[in-house]
């Protein structure tokens, strides 16, 4: 009897080892996504910032252009807020992985 208390013990003592290690694998992975939203939510406001800009110029150029040249802006003002509304729509769907993944990580934590 005392063979078998030894040998749950030593079972209940690799078991928490093994616990421990999974929790400190999942939380560097969890580490890890959190940099990925970080940068992320980096280039979404880097990416509006230079938008609002270039759109800002074009808007000013636009002020003073010419009629014939009214039309070639007009159109790059478009080209640039769908190109804008193209990466923003990216980087969403990136966010939203990662936060899923964060979900993920957390799951396996409390697990």
């Amino acid at each position: 009897e005392t063979e078998s208390r030894q040998l749950a013990a030593e079972f209940e003592q690799a078991k928490g080892e093994a616990r421990a290690k999974a929790q400190a694998t999942v939380a560097a992975q969890r580490a890890k996504v959190e940099a990925i939203v970080g940068r992320i939510d980096s280039a979404t406001k880097q990416s509006k910032a230079a938008f609002e800009a270039r759109l800002a110029t074009l808007h000013a150029q636009l002020n003073s252009a010419r009629a014939e040249q009214r039309t070639r802006i007009e159109a790059r003002i478009d080209e640039v807020k769908a190109t804008n509304q193209a990466r923003q729509e990216k980087l969403g769907e990136a966010r939203k992985h990662a936060k899923a993944a964060l979900e993920l990580t957390g799951e396996a934590i409390r697990v």
